[in-house]
């Protein structure tokens, strides 16, 4: 899924993504930036691949599909 980044930088999060991790307006959000990737904290991270993301983020609570 790919969203873009607003010239006041900005990114909408899909609406797919908000209800799969109950996002509601108003919830804090941190952003944890590790090599490459990126995860936001605060919600839990949509992953098929667990065990690879929680190897670059050991505090993100992962979820699967």
């Amino acid at each position: 899924m790919t969203t873009t980044l607003t010239s006041k930088g900005q990114v909408t999060i899909p609406k797919q993504i908000r209800d799969a991790l109950n996002m509601e307006p108003g919830c804090s959000v941190q952003f944890h930036v590790n090599q490459e990737h990126a995860a936001v904290l605060g919600c839990p991270l949509l992953t098929r691949d667990a065990r690879r993301y929680q190897n670059y983020f050991p505090r993100v609570k992962l979820i699967n599909p």
